[in-house]
């Protein structure tokens, strides 16, 4: 009887990230996002919930969040956050405009 010990041949981990989600299509990216998104709601609202389930509900989600980032910047063709940020500046600008404009009345 031979004593070498067999091991399992090492799988290359997949790395969930922007350029892992850039192969899916339109279509694939809505679904995941949609998917991941249901599941993770599914995880949060149930009450007798577990770790492990809670760690499977936070990867989905961010898979989905990942998925969703991708198609947005497909259809509006910029970065999504970058869309964001200057949501957020252009509403910050007309709140100090409407301020402005509020004190000299």
């Amino acid at each position: 009887m031979s004593k070498v010990v067999s091991f399992l041949t090492p799988v290359k981990a997949t790395v969930i990230d922007r350029a892992y989600m850039e192969q899916f299509s339109n279509d694939q990216l809505a679904y995941r996002a949609w998917e991941g998104a249901d599941f993770a709601l599914e995880v949060y609202l149930d009450e007798e919930k577990d770790s492990d389930s809670t760690r499977e509900g936070d990867f989905e989600l961010v898979s989905a969040v990942l998925a969703m980032r991708v198609l947005a910047h497909r259809l509006i063709g910029m970065d999504p956050i970058e869309v964001r940020q200057k949501i957020h500046e252009r509403f910050l600008l007309s709140v100090l405009q409407e301020q402005g404009d509020g004190d000299e009345h």
